[in-house]
């Protein structure tokens, strides 16, 4: 997270122009020491943030509203991980919210539910409310063709996911 974004600040506070790689002419504002003093205060704030939000519990997530506006819905049943894939890759910073923290939003919302699975295996499942909408339990067969069971949105529950992480954000707090 950040590493092209420090790394183009690294380039300016160091006078370098970043399109074309080259020294900045001496009169250019990046030149200026003020400015670079900044660039290089900004990269240790990013890089400090950096190593802040990899122990969070995905909770700081900041959603925007053109996620829920740009988001390519499937007209088919997809998994929890590739919902959150596709909104980091809609999101500004390339952020996604954690897989847990949506999960227990969806579990607090009563969609999901620990189910404990004949292995003796505790997993999150869809509850029979959940089917309303568009969250079920499907089964499906591995490559090697070992059966198991997954939580799959449809897209009117890729659309409850995001207006519930919308409104958990603005619960927050978070700017849209």
């Amino acid at each position: 997270m950040y590493k092209t974004e420090i790394q183009i600040l690294k380039m300016l506070a160091n006078g370098i122009n970043y399109f074309t790689g080259e020294r900045c002419e001496s009169d250019s504002i990046l030149n200026d020491v003020n400015i670079s003093r900044t660039l290089f205060n900004v990269c240790e704030i990013l890089q400090s943030s950096k190593k802040k939000t990899s122990k969070k519990n995905g909770d700081d997530f900041v959603f925007y509203d053109s996620i829920l506006t740009d988001f390519p819905y499937e007209n088919r049943y997809i998994s929890l991980t590739e919902l959150l894939r596709k909104i980091g890759i809609l999101h500004p910073l390339g952020q996604k919210p954690r897989f847990n923290f949506v999960a227990d939003l969806l579990m607090s919302a009563g969609m999901l539910e620990n189910v404990v699975d004949n292995s003796g295996s505790q997993k999150k499942m869809a509850t029979a409310a959940a089917a309303d909408f568009g969250i079920r339990n499907l089964e499906k067969v591995s490559i090697n063709g070992y059966p198991y069971s997954l939580v799959g949105y449809n897209e009117q529950g890729q659309r409850y996911v995001l207006e519930a992480l919308k409104e958990a954000c603005q619960c927050k707090g978070f700017p849209l």
